[in-house]
């Protein structure tokens, strides 16, 4: 370093966790608001028809890959709701707190002195 620069301060990593925790908390947030303000609305063909057309598509399935098949058919369907319309809002909305929050409390847990060692063990 020269003699005439100073010293640029270092931010302390759980410092840096924090910032970056606010951030996609604060992003995600607003993402999900607007997500949705704009989704559509993404309901589809009457109840009744889908209704006969599920429990046949369910019964097919059931024939073909039995019980547990039908539930990991259900289950994909489920999860892939998630991410179309107003669900994306609320998933995106969920995950932004879930990782802000975890980031914080990295960040928390980081930031705590450790107890001294004594090298004594029990």
């Amino acid at each position: 370093m020269k003699p005439n620069e100073t010293p640029v301060p270092v931010t302390p990593w759980h410092a840096r966790i924090r910032q970056v925790g606010t951030i996609i908390l604060i992003a995600g947030l607003f993402s999900a608001a607007a997500i949705y303000l704009l989704a559509g609305d993404s309901t589809g063909a009457d109840g009744a028809s889908r209704f006969v057309d599920a429990r046949q598509y369910d019964f097919q399935v059931r024939r073909l890959g039995g019980s547990a098949g039908l539930l990991i058919v259900r289950f994909n369907a489920w999860v892939e709701s998630l991410w179309h319309g107003t669900r994306l809002a609320y998933t995106v909305a969920v995950l932004s707190v879930v990782i802000g929050l975890a980031c914080h409390r990295l960040a928390t847990l980081m930031a705590t002195e450790l107890p001294p060692d004594h090298g004594t063990r029990d």
